[in-house]
């Protein structure tokens, strides 16, 4: 799936505007591939021996921490270049939408905690 001026064409019309295709796969996901494993067996494992609200919302708010750090490096380093490019604006987004996601996780699993242990 590519964003700014989706075009299923050959993208001829994009290039007359000056607008670019981005791929939002590349924008969104980082390619690290030993690093979703590292993340996922303790997630999950966790879930398995002692599931829980909380441990779903935390699980969230960690799988969203770890999808922060691609955009929100992206981002950064565009911005202290000056970059206005449309990966720029995607990354932010995304950054800022995974931030949300962590914390409203976080509140979550907060409120989930069983105080009575």
């Amino acid at each position: 799936f590519r964003a700014y001026g989706v075009d299923r064409g050959t993208g001829t019309a994009l290039r007359r505007r000056g607008l670019t295709k981005v791929n939002v796969r590349s924008v969104a996901l980082p390619v690290e591939h030993g690093g979703w494993s590292f993340l996922a067996e303790p997630l999950v494992l966790g879930l398995l021996v002692a599931p829980s609200a909380a441990g779903v919302a935390s699980a969230g708010a960690t799988t969203a921490g770890f999808l922060i750090r691609h955009p929100g490096r992206m981002f950064w380093k565009n911005r202290q270049r000056l970059d206005v490019s449309p990966r720029y604006g995607l990354a932010g987004k995304f950054a800022a939408g995974y931030s949300l996601v962590a914390v409203a996780g976080l509140a979550v699993a907060w409120a989930a905690i069983d105080l009575d242990v």
